[in-house]
């Protein structure tokens, strides 16, 4: 039987920098998708495997680590007493963070299944532990993974509909983080592979001479 994880995801923006392919055309009604409520941000998923921990965790630029939303029958004790720190040394993340926690500093997921320590950094490893991407919850991770942001209250910068493959979303992202700060705007498909098509962009805001 699956096993129901709850995660509450963090507000926190993640910000890769890269060139921009050519844009398509941010062409769509945000009247016809569902804005997004606070417990809908919540990472809600079925589990196909058990595990004894799960939490989302990240290393920051003075390679310490800092977990969140501990999950599973270890969760009330030290994460030290669930496994060896010395043995954690995920290569990468989901996506990169800057700002906050240094400029050279990603997130990740850790799980402890059988004993065994395991560092989930990609989406198909995360569709191992929770099979298709099915739930709003699930969609809304894949997207923070890739450094998307999904608003809360705000139907014009977050925002999602259900459709028969997937959900699509309304969804942000920052493309530049100082001189200039410059923010896209996504209408976004998530289909139940985990894969993020891009139906729509465009420049949402843009400051020249300011840094996050």
């Amino acid at each position: 039987m699956k096993k129901v994880l709850v995660i509450v995801l963090l507000a926190i923006l993640f910000s890769c920098s890269k060139d921009d392919d050519e844009m398509k055309d941010f062409n769509v009604n945000v009247s016809q998708f569902n804005e997004i409520e606070d417990e809908e941000i919540n990472y809600v998923a079925d589990l196909q495997q058990e595990v004894s921990f799960l939490a989302m965790a990240i290393k920051t630029e003075s390679n310490e680590f800092l977990f969140f939303q501990k999950y599973g029958s270890c969760a009330a004790q030290q994460v030290e007493d669930c496994f060896d720190l010395d043995n954690l040394d995920p290569e990468s993340g989901f996506s990169a963070c800057k700002g906050f926690y240094g400029n050279n500093c990603y997130d990740f997921l850790v799980a402890v299944r059988d004993g065994q320590t395991e560092v989930i950094n990609d989406i198909a490893e995360f569709r191992d532990l929770v099979g298709d991407i099915d739930k709003l919850g699930e969609a809304i991770f894949v997207l923070n993974s890739q450094s998307y942001h999904v608003g809360v209250g705000n139907i014009e910068t977050g925002a999602y509909r259900k459709v028969n493959d997937g959900h699509e979303f309304i969804a942000t992202k920052i493309i530049s983080d100082c001189l200039p700060i410059i923010i896209h705007r996504y209408h976004l498909k998530v289909t139940h592979k985990g894969e993020i098509k891009i139906l729509g962009e465009e420049e949402s805001y843009r400051s020249e001479n300011s840094c996050i």
